[in-house]
């Protein structure tokens, strides 16, 4: 399944809570199977519906930002540890709770919908997961690995 680029929603944020309405359909299944596992990477998820979810808010500072200000190859390093410990997790929840040829898949990784809090990471858009055949990787997250790329390379030149 290939996400809709653009499409309409709304967030808002009030007493610590996100709403996020959204016309895209929320994979609920997905949602469900994320917070039976209820990974520390993720914030609360309160509720969902087919067209909105409910999550604790997170306050920090997008990975994204943080990286360009910090030019840490260090902190960059960590954000790929980061991304290949989620995937290996989605992996497993994967194999042990769904059929054959099914995968739990975040569909929108990238450097701004990834908070630093408490020298943790967390990610957001938590109505990004869903239940697919199909995982390409190659494309999908190849806006993840050019905005990492382009961090590094950003630093390396600042460093000369």
């Amino acid at each position: 399944m290939e996400r809709h680029r653009f499409y309409q929603n709304s967030l808002t944020v009030e007493n610590n809570i996100v709403t996020k309405s959204t016309s895209i359909k929320i994979d609920i299944s997905a949602i469900n199977l994320i917070m039976e596992q209820n990974p520390s990477y993720l914030p609360k998820i309160l509720s969902v519906s087919e067209h909105q979810i409910k999550y604790e808010y997170i306050e920090g500072i997008a990975v994204g930002s943080y990286l360009k200000k910090s030019k840490s190859l260090h902190k960059i390093m960590e954000v790929q540890d980061f991304v290949s410990k989620c995937w290996q997790d989605f992996h497993s929840i994967s194999k042990n709770h769904l059929p054959p040829n099914q995968y739990l898949y975040y569909q929108d990784f990238h450097l701004w919908n990834m908070i630093y809090k408490d020298d943790k990471i967390m990610l957001t858009d938590v109505d990004s997961f869903t239940i697919t055949n199909k995982v390409k990787l190659n494309t999908t997250h190849s806006y993840l690995y050019s905005q990492l790329e382009d961090i590094i390379c950003s630093t390396s030149s600042s460093h000369k």
